[in-house]
């Protein structure tokens, strides 16, 4: 059952709960999940002396399988600002500030190490994502691996100790402490969180993360030592970050479409979603039709799929997914000159692209006349994602 108060979405579900209100969570009760009803009335009354103070949501016993100890968003809506708009779901993250919430039914900022976001904003990790829910465990990992994509992007391995598991939610993140540095850094998993949980002691589990060279970003500069002086060592890491699949305020057997918009490494925390929904289509409702909109820099002739991020295994992704990609290469201006369409050899196939940005028509053609059960997710920089939560939540175009 869910409730709704004041834009921000709760989900009830089977278990004991625990609510704590204010910076010292002085104010705070337990409940069941039967009592949303007045847990809610409860809510409401404490928006009003309390508008400034997060809420946290501490789940004590519950049968579904979510991270534990989350925290929902600070209630202060010019800082979080949840919502769900008529006809279809947005999901927004942006990269301004690593992969915290901002505006959108959900947003949160890409996370790579990107050189932007530290010229936009002088804040650590910690204190951009102070409001967002973390796992209380700190968990070590070994690097393992390193593969170099091209450039500006590297994808880590990092090994999980022998019968060690890790726990997330495709789509969150993960605080990394690295060796001389006093704070950690924050990066997306790109991985699906099968990939942590092995069936069998045979294998380790296992974490990766794509990171964009970034000489600003103390814990990104350190990952992009010399792979010879960095493999081996062990590094801490904790779980966080609400931008996820699945959304947690939808019932996903009501969702018939899911729409993917990525704006360069805004595709990391889609990609681990687009392999979680692939390992599970099995248990997908019926009919369930997932699209990727991909926008990227045109890396140019003869475009090497293997030095586009992720995109080989996106492609692959889809043998097992209803729908398909969209690629959008675009020049220094944004727009590649010409409006060039062609196609990159991908995997066996031929991938076709056009030479010019993502637009809202063209997600707008692809949600439909069945708005009401779609969700879309946006993930890039600041600007991408405020234009397209801006378009696609306004009466004027129908969102």
């Amino acid at each position: 059952m869910m409730y709704t108060c004041k834009q921000l979405p709760v989900c009830f579900l089977s278990g004991v709960y625990w609510l704590g209100v204010g910076p010292d969570n002085s104010c705070s009760m337990t409940f069941g999940a039967w009592l949303g009803g007045v847990f809610m009335r409860v809510l409401r009354q404490l928006w009003g002396p309390f508008p400034q103070y997060p809420l946290y949501l501490g789940i004590i016993s519950t049968a579904v399988d979510y991270p534990t100890g989350h925290r929902i968003p600070s209630v202060d809506s010019t800082t979080r600002d949840l919502y769900f708009i008529p006809q279809s779901s947005i999901f927004r993250r942006s990269a301004l500030a690593h992969d915290q919430l901002a505006n959108g039914v959900m947003t949160s900022p890409v996370y790579g190490g990107q050189g932007a976001v530290e010229a936009v904003s002088k804040d650590s990790h910690l204190e951009r994502t102070a409001n967002e829910p973390r796992d209380p465990s700190l968990h070590k990992v070994t690097i393992s691996h390193i593969n170099q994509v091209n450039n500006s992007i590297r994808v880590f391995r990092l090994d999980i100790p022998s019968k060690g598991t890790m726990n997330f939610l495709p789509g969150q993140w993960l605080d990394v402490h690295v060796p001389t540095v006093p704070k950690p850094g924050g990066f997306t998993i790109t991985s699906s969180p099968s990939s942590a949980t092995p069936p069998n002691t045979s294998h380790n589990g296992y974490l990766e993360l794509a990171i964009q060279r970034s000489p600003d970003n103390p814990a990104a500069a350190w990952l992009w030592q010399d792979p010879a002086l960095i493999v081996g060592e062990t590094l801490h890491v904790r779980v966080g970050g609400s931008f996820v699949w699945p959304p947690p305020a939808a019932a996903v057997n009501t969702i018939r479409k899911v729409v993917f918009i990525a704006g360069g490494v805004g595709i990391n925390p889609l990609v681990s979603m687009l392999s979680s929904l692939a390992e599970s289509r099995p248990s997908l409702p019926d009919g369930l039709e997932v699209q990727f909109l991909y926008s990227m820099r045109d890396p140019g002739p003869p475009r090497d799929a293997g030095a586009m991020l992720f995109l080989e295994r996106t492609v692959g992704l889809f043998a097992n997914l209803r729908g398909g990609l969209k690629l959008f290469l675009t020049g220094e201006g944004g727009d590649a000159a010409g409006g060039e369409q062609g196609v990159v050899s991908c995997a066996g196939a031929d991938v076709s692209f056009q030479s010019r940005r993502i637009s809202v028509d063209d997600v707008a053609a692809i949600l439909g006349p069945d708005k009401e059960r779609a969700v879309v997710y946006v993930c890039g920089v600041p600007t991408m994602t405020d234009h397209f939560v801006d378009k696609l939540t306004s009466k004027s175009t129908g969102g």
